[in-house]
Order: C-alpha cells, then structure tokens, then sequence
C-alpha cells in the first residue's frame, strides 16, 4: 500500500505543477475511481484546512517534499484570494497525499478509527452529479435533405454529392473531388453539432474547420466562382486553405478569397461577414451570450456589419454588439480555442459566461438563486471530466451548485 501512495503522491505533486502526460492523467483517474475510500478520503481531507496546515508544518523539512516544490504547496493552502479560483480543492488533495507518504500511517489512523460513511442520500447527490462530458457528435445533411448521423458511422465513404466524394475518417469529416471539373450546380451540404457535441471538417478546398456545440456549418461540395463563402452559427474554428483563381489571358492568379457569414439565431445580433485571404480565427456567435467575438490567431481578416468594418491584427479581437462593432486587443488566445484543443480556460470569466460553456457541453440547463456571485475564475480544466468532478472544483470559489437530473441550480 505504501508504494501505491507514494506513485499516487507523485503523480498529484506533478498535476500541482501541470506536468503530468495522458497516461499519468489516466493513471491518477482510475486510482480515484478505483473505491468509494479512495473517494472519501479526499472529501474528509479537503474540508479540514487547518488540520492540514498543521500537519504541513511538522513535515516541513522533508527532503522529497523539499525538492518537489514544497513552498509552492504551502503557499497554496495558507493564501487564498476570495475573488479569484485557483482550484484549492485539487491542492488540498495533493498536499494530503504528500502527507500521507511521510506521516506512515499518522492520517490513515486518524481517518479510520472515526470513518464517516457518505449516506444513500448523498451517495444519491454525487451519481446524478456524474453526468458524462460531450464527445464527438453530428448530423450531416445533404443537399437532398437526407441525413447522416456521424458518430454511429464507421470510417469510409458515406455518400457522394456531385464530383465530390464525403467520408469519415478518424473521427474527422472529409470531402474530396472526384475530379477537375467544377459542377455547374452548387450542392450544399450543413454540418450541425448538439449540445454536448462537436466535430471537424476538412473543406473541399483543404480548409479545416472545428465546430463546437451547438454549432452549424452550412458551405458548398466544391468551391466555384470568385469566392469561397459559407455560413456559420455557434462556435467554430477555422484554418483557412489558400486557393487561387484560375488565370485568364496570362493575367497572374488571384488568391480566392474565404467569406464567413454569421447566422445569429432570431436576430439576436446584427448579421456580420468575416472576409479572409489564408489564416487561422475563430468565431463565436452564441445567441445566448451577449456578443459576437471574431478572434484572430494568423493572416488578417476583415469584420462587417451594418455598423462598419474593421481589420484585426493577431491577439485581437472583433466584438460586435446590438449597439456596434469594436476592436480589443491584447486577447487571451489560449483563453478563446481551449475548447479546441479539449479544454475550458476560465481566465478572468464571470459565472454565466462559465456556466453557459458548461451548460452546452454538458447539455444541462442552469439557473440562479439569490444573488449572483461577482467571484472571477482562472485556470484550466480538461472538458473531459464528469460534471461532479468539474462542479466540486469549481466550489472552491465560493459559490455552489445543487444538480437536479439536468438541470444545474447555482447559489451563493
């Protein structure tokens, strides 16, 4: 048991430290998922700070709590910052372990000669809690309008649409033309995510584009005339191909330029186009958040509405809202596509802007009771975690949540 605790210590001291790799992270979920003890012992833990502390105090000059950062754990549980999450409970959790390993069994006593078993009632709370992440989810439609569910398909071809062939592959949709020939017919096909869905796409053109939940992508099978244009509602994330016109009369070829238009649903905000050369942005038009945000990454790209227009640089943000269109600069991008790469980054956000991404990933609904909490969230959490997981990290904050089967209640 002992060297169990110790690989278990080592693997949370480096979640302390955002150093762990997939495997360990793998490794550390299914030793928490391993028994209800296991589970236990983190919340009876957790909610004793000062004895924590005191503990941390008589083990301060050990050596391989020394070397692995031993300040920064005692920093963390001795200085809070009330308006501002910095995932305590994770930190209780790991200076517990660190504990365990060089107290022998000092804690281990201390818990089982007074062991406080979880009711059924609570026991009840934790597995309506435990509401799975989203995943790889979609409906393809075709310009017949049949449709495709994508994630109960296997990878190969699934449909042909003119000279273009449409296939699944690894997860990602995949169009492809036949041949050189442009068809002198547009067919458009959509791509649309649930709640708790999300899909990429590889364009006829090469383009790559990653839609988030609730989200639509409606474009062309094959891209014809002096512009590439398709239109898009929710969230997505666009690697813009460049692709050029073909050359008349000896005159040099023109790149084809890429139009985004935003679809903002029953009109919640002026309709806007994104014009783009070759580059890499992500756009956010959820009708339930209070603003449309075109954020850059790479290239340039042109924002318009019956506002105006603007040009943002790299690091720079389009926002546009019932009463206008306007730049912000010095963006968080890491912040913007962390849904992307498979992560919520809560850098600086209020808590309906937290619990609206919660909401659409998770396919919840949320409502408030009393006063609002004005607490500000920062770090980063993978959107892998059950929902119980990720709420009682987020509680750390102060405020709190009680699930009731889909539906999440926050209070003060």
């Amino acid at each position: 048991m002992q060297n169990t605790l110790q690989r278990i210590g080592f693997l949370l001291l480096k979640q302390l430290t955002e150093e762990l790799d997939p495997g360990e992270v793998l490794e550390l979920e299914r030793w928490l998922e391993l028994s209800e003890e296991n589970r236990r012992w983190f919340l009876q833990v957790k909610s004793d700070k000062s004895y924590l502390i005191n503990l941390l105090k008589g083990y301060e000059k050990g050596e391989a709590i020394r070397e692995a950062g031993w300040a920064k754990i005692h920093r963390s549980l001795v200085r809070e910052k009330p308006s501002t999450l910095f995932f305590l409970a994770r930190k209780y959790q790991v200076a517990a372990v660190l504990l365990l390993l060089f107290s022998a069994g000092l804690i281990y006593r201390h818990f089982k000669q007074d062991p406080k078993p979880l009711s059924k009632t609570e026991m009840a709370k934790q597995h309506s809690q435990d509401l799975p992440p989203g995943a790889n989810k979609a409906t393809l439609t075709l310009s017949n309008g049949s449709q495709i569910i994508l994630d109960s398909q296997q990878n190969g071809l699934l449909a042909e649409q003119g000279n273009t062939k449409i296939s699944k592959q690894n997860g990602q949709l995949l169009y492809a033309s036949t041949t050189h020939e442009k068809s002198s017919i547009p067919l458009y096909n959509t791509l649309a995510t649930p709640r708790a869905g999300q899909f990429q796409i590889t364009l006829p053109d090469g383009t790559k584009v990653w839609l988030n939940n609730a989200s639509s992508l409606k474009y062309p099978t094959s891209f014809t005339g002096s512009e590439r244009s398709v239109e898009v509602t929710g969230e997505a994330y666009f690697e813009v191909a460049k692709l050029f016109m073909p050359s008349k009369n000896g005159e040099a070829r023109k790149k084809m330029p890429f139009i985004v238009h935003i679809i903002n649903p029953a009109g919640s905000k002026p309709p806007s186009r994104v014009e783009v050369l070759g580059t890499h942005f992500n756009v956010m038009a959820y009708a339930d958040e209070d603003a449309t945000k075109t954020t850059l990454l790479e290239g340039s790209v042109r924002v318009i509405n019956l506002a105006g227009q603007v040009v943002i640089k790299p690091g720079e943000q389009a926002v546009q809202k019932q009463e206008g269109l306007q730049i912000v600069n010095d963006i968080n991008v890491e912040q913007v596509v962390a849904w992307k790469d498979g992560f919520f980054n809560f850098d600086g956000a209020g808590i309906k802007e937290v619990m609206n991404q919660i909401a659409r990933w998770y396919d919840v609904e949320v409502s408030y009771q009393g006063k609002m909490t004005t607490h500000h969230f920062d770090g980063r959490l993978q959107r892998n975690l059950p929902l119980g997981n990720l709420l009682e990290t987020l509680e750390a904050t102060g405020a709190h949540f009680r699930v009731e089967g889909r539906k999440i209640v926050v209070t003060p």
